[in-house]
């Protein structure tokens, strides 16, 4: 498990969660490993209770007065935990002051007016409100809290889309899936789609929405899954849908066992995971593709990826520090 305390210009952090609902063109997480003292900043596991009260026990106290809830993620994404550690601070350590950084999305995030609850145990919030609109701030931080996203064109056009907070979990921006679409163009009519990394489920959903026959989704984390199945059943898709739950590389193995072979796959894997020339060496290594199939790779600006011979470049676009590179498979190569 990852640092749940440490310590960051002279202040002590608490690193309850990686969950957050936003990807911030400017967050420090997509752009470092660990900040501070912290030796790893990524959990494997969502810390629970029992691993929050052991940090502060083991923690010495002797030389603060404050400590900030922040973190690798947004702590109101952890409600419960966050107002149990901030507890048993309040409990054991009387003196020191709790100061929470947020997104301020915390009664998005839980469906409920939370600040009563947070105020109860924290002495001071401050809030990254970033922008003065909520169109500019949806831009650089790409809030996918509640039913922020829309289906863009086609059968379900205008529809909202369901989101998780899972720390795994990047949606597309609207902006960018639009432009991406704009560049498949009719392609994706009768394509048969996989959409690698689902998260939402947005690119595969737009795909089937703009006429796409059927679509093929992954995803390892188990909120992620759930809101696929939720989003597929909200606009009648799961009829042309097959849901993985599981590690990309045990999805592909499932589906290698179930022959089925893409004409477009979407590949957006967490910043963090440098996987994309391995998903596609993997995906012409198992027979998944189609002759020419064209793959779509999201990824981080200064992170182009290099995939094998076989894989021939045909666009490439940037937005932002999110590139999109466009690649055609050449199966006789």
């Amino acid at each position: 498990m990852a640092d749940i305390i440490y310590t960051f210009e002279g202040s002590p952090y608490f690193n309850i969660t990686n969950k957050c609902p936003c990807n911030c063109v400017f967050c420090i997480r997509e752009k470092k490993e660990v900040v501070g003292e912290a030796k790893k900043m990524w959990h494997d596991t969502q810390p629970g209770f029992d691993d929050v009260k052991a940090a502060i026990d083991a923690f010495d106290w002797s030389e603060y007065d404050h400590a900030v809830f922040c973190g690798y993620g947004e702590p109101t994404n952890e409600l419960d935990l966050l107002l149990k550690s901030a507890a048993y601070m309040k409990e054991n350590h009387p003196d020191i002051k709790l100061r929470l950084n947020t997104n301020g999305l915390s009664d998005l995030i839980n469906a409920k007016p939370t600040a009563e609850l947070i105020c109860r145990h924290i002495d001071a919030v401050s809030v990254s409100l970033n922008e003065m609109t909520s169109d500019k701030y949806d831009i650089i931080t790409t809030n996918s809290v509640g039913e922020a996203m829309r289906i863009i064109a086609g059968e379900a056009k205008g529809r909202k889309l369901y989101a998780p907070g899972g720390e795994d979990t990047r949606p597309t921006a609207d902006r960018v899936r639009e432009s991406v679409f704009g560049i498949l163009g009719p392609r994706v009519v009768g394509a048969r789609v996989l959409d690698l990394f689902g998260g939402t489920g947005a690119l595969a959903l737009e795909a089937l929405s703009r006429g796409a026959d059927f679509a093929a989704l992954a995803d390892r984390d188990r909120e992620a899954v759930s809101c696929i199945r939720r989003n597929g059943e909200k606009l009648r898709f799961m009829d042309a849908m097959r849901i993985y739950a599981g590690d990309w590389r045990q999805a592909l193995s499932q589906m290698k066992g179930e022959e089925r072979r893409f004409d477009l796959v979407f590949l957006d894997p967490p910043y963090r995971m440098p996987v994309l020339e391995e998903c596609c060496a993997a995906l012409a290594d198992l027979g998944l593709l189609e002759a020419d199939a064209l793959l779509v790779l999201e990824h981080r600006l200064d992170a182009v990826p290099s995939p094998d011979g076989r894989f021939a470049l045909w666009k490439d676009r940037a937005y932002g520090d999110t590139a999109i590179h466009f690649f055609h498979y050449r199966e006789s190569v």
